[in-house]
């Protein structure tokens, strides 16, 4: 990656007839570095993609306000509901795990009403899916070390805690949680559902 952030300042530097020192300011300087590089999107127009995390490493787009209207559409479709219906809900709710409550509220008044929920939590594409502690350990790697590889580890583990513990809140409420992956194919998906309204699966 500092050999990237070389080329690039040194690209940079020749675009903007810098002094060489603007090379190595840029490989160790992250507000220049940044602050050259939103320049060079904006002269081609290239928009670039938002930070997903903030300096703490949480999700700046949680959406909270997103439990509350899932909540709510969940209550008044169910006070309508005629016969026994299966409701799929799809969401990303990993990252709000202990603030579920409405819609902890919404499922259990759903299965109280004999309704089934099912609920798909996305799973990211860059992560290892959950550890399995049935799984064997395996062997530790003889390899140092790096910054790098610590913090993804560290963000990694964080990330599958918090999803496990939003799982449990769900299963808890009462709702048949399935994790999809974003290879997982929509054929795959619709014959979970087929065997969830059938009560092919158990909670």
């Amino acid at each position: 990656r500092l050999s990237q952030r070389k080329q690039l300042g040194a690209l940079f530097a020749t675009l903007n007839d810098d002094e060489p020192a603007a090379i190595g300011r840029a490989m160790h300087d992250d507000a220049f570095f940044a602050a050259r590089a939103a320049k060079f999107l904006t002269e081609h127009r290239v928009t670039p993609p938002a930070p997903l995390l903030d300096d703490d490493g949480n999700s700046r787009f949680l959406g909270a306000a997103k439990v509350s209207v899932l909540a709510n559409t969940l209550v008044r479709t169910v006070g309508t509901a005629r016969d026994n219906e299966l409701y799929v809900l799809l969401i990303d709710v990993a990252e709000l795990a202990g603030r579920l409550g409405p819609l902890v509220k919404a499922i259990r008044a759903a299965v109280a009403r004999h309704h089934q929920v099912l609920v798909l939590l996305p799973w990211p594409a860059d992560l290892p899916p959950p550890a399995d502690p049935r799984a064997p350990v395996g062997k530790l790697s003889r390899k140092p070390p790096t910054l790098g590889r610590i913090l993804e580890g560290y963000l990694s583990e964080r990330y599958q805690s918090r999803f496990l513990a939003a799982r449990m809140e769900l299963v808890r409420a009462g709702a048949t949680v399935v994790r999809i992956e974003q290879t997982d194919p929509v054929r795959l998906v619709l014959a979970r559902i087929d065997r969830i309204r059938t009560g092919g699966i158990k909670r």
